[in-house]
């Protein structure tokens, strides 16, 4: 995933997270008027191997989690700071 950080107007600390708050990056600070641009690799848990018929056995603790998908457009990354 690439992220673009930063805004036009404002100062801004970022350290985005993703599934269960695990942190992707480092913080960053960018001032004003600047941007960086970021990429990481997402690892997205599927509870099916291959795609097939077969499943992993999930846990009673770890259903509903945030570390298991069904789609990658399931999976949430958020900006965290100001």
């Amino acid at each position: 995933m690439t992220v673009k950080l930063g805004d036009e107007r404002a100062t801004t600390a970022t350290a985005p997270k993703a599934e269960s708050r695990r942190l992707l990056l480092e913080p960053l600070t960018t001032r004003p008027g600047k941007f960086v641009t970021r990429t990481f690799i997402l690892a997205v848990k599927r509870p099916q191997l291959n795609g097939g018929p077969s499943a992993v056995t999930l846990k009673p603790r770890e259903h509903g989690t945030l570390d298991w998908n069904n789609s990658p457009r399931n999976t949430t990354v958020k900006p965290y700071g100001n």
